[in-house]
């Protein structure tokens, strides 16, 4: 399972013929893998389990963004 979320904002500002923009973007994934388990089976007779663990959990970016025109 991959939670993922993001956040953006923008605002733009214009007095007379210039105008100037800035944005920011926040994004933020984590992730998990559940308890898994492989057997017992024919080929396999003693069950092996793997335990529930994180994934990523570390990622997280900060996008900022600006422009203008004349």
């Amino acid at each position: 399972m991959r939670p993922w979320n993001a956040f953006f904002a923008q605002e733009s500002y214009t007095h007379n013929r210039v105008t100037m923009q800035a944005a920011v973007r926040f994004d933020r994934s984590t992730s998990w893998f559940p308890q898994q388990q492989e057997g017992p089976s024919r080929f396999l007779p003693t069950a092996i389990i793997f335990p529930e663990q994180d994934g990523v959990n570390a990622y997280k970016d900060f996008t900022p963004r600006f422009g203008g025109s004349w």
